[in-house]
């Protein structure tokens, strides 16, 4: 079973993935030619900089949230999802 994510890995991989638990979840599931931890302080490592000056402006959104309110991605908040 994998490990849970810390706050700043899921906060930083919320940063840049929709789903991050999800991501760790593949991550841990997958064939890779990296282990799920290389994965994870690779992922973590390239977008830690870029989530804390983005984190600290006013009205930061999650990649979720600015998925959401793209309106090119209509798919990500349309009925013929529900």
């Amino acid at each position: 079973m994998a490990r849970s994510l810390t706050e700043n890995e899921r906060a930083v991989l919320a940063h840049a993935v929709q789903l991050p638990d999800l991501w760790w979840k593949i991550a841990n599931e997958a064939n890779l030619h990296m282990t799920a931890e290389e994965a994870l302080a690779a992922k973590v490592g390239r977008y830690q900089s870029i989530y804390a000056a983005a984190s600290g402006q006013p009205g930061y959104q999650t990649r979720l949230e600015r998925d959401i309110a793209d309106p090119d991605m209509p798919h990500l908040n349309s009925e013929e999802d529900a």
